[in-house]
């Protein structure tokens, strides 16, 4: 009797004892947590000695109460090669640096890993790095929102929604935007110099491509994504 009222202290101390507290990952970011470069931002960062790249800062809010133990994995995406590369940062460690293309817009996006496995992923976060010689940056190319990749529609009024954004001060309110629709890949230009962010087009049975081209007033362009749509 007494070696079972032993052994359930023993068990009742142990419970009491564990900490499974960063077994659960419980905040996930928002935009507003990435807190360098800003969104949608200029970044700030030092040119390299050899003046080959800009040094930048990566830095975001903790995704758990409790970061000990927590692992973070950012997907850097060159928007110009569409390129990437993965960043593993152990320890709850929640800033690196790394030497980036100048002149070139990325993307990035933090997933926080428990010790349990468990994930939380942010937000998508875009910024775009310096360069001396230029005066002018070009726009972000434009998130494509609706319809949502590979979607299936009704036939009749389809709306084509998009947010867009450019990096210098005041000119994301100034941005133009061609939609490119048609049934064949790449498709041809529908409709020039939007003015908005989306675009209703009457459209019957059929599988359509479409992307977006933004543009500034200093006539610098970047094109989204290209996604599929079925009409039906």
């Amino acid at each position: 009797m007494k070696n079972l009222i032993y052994l359930l202290l023993i068990v009742c101390i142990a419970s009491a004892c564990s900490d499974d507290s960063d077994d659960v990952v419980v905040n996930v970011l928002t935009a507003a947590d990435y807190i360098s470069p800003v969104n949608n931002s200029v970044c700030e960062g030092a040119i390299t000695a050899d003046q080959s790249g800009i040094e930048v800062l990566l830095s975001w809010n903790e995704f758990s109460t409790n970061p000990t133990g927590i692992t973070y994995t950012i997907i850097l995406t060159n928007l110009t090669t569409s390129s990437s590369q993965t960043l593993v940062i152990e320890n709850g460690v929640t800033s690196t640096t790394i030497i980036l293309e100048p002149n070139t817009a990325y993307e990035w996006v933090v997933t926080a890993t428990n010790t349990t496995g468990q994930t939380a992923t942010g937000v998508t976060g875009q910024f775009q790095t310096p360069y001396e010689a230029s005066t002018n940056y070009t726009p972000f190319p434009a998130t494509l929102n609706t319809p949502a990749a590979q979607a299936t529609v009704s036939v009749g009024n389809v709306v084509f929604d998009w947010s867009g954004n450019d990096p210098d001060a005041g000119e994301t309110a100034t941005l133009t935007y061609d939609l490119y629709l048609g049934a064949t890949n790449p498709p041809v230009l529908h409709t020039s110099a939007i003015v908005t962010m989306n675009s209703t087009v009457s459209l019957s049975v059929g599988t359509y491509y479409w992307f977006v081209k933004s543009k500034d007033v200093n006539g610098n362009a970047s094109y989204s994504s290209t996604r599929t749509v079925t009409v039906q």
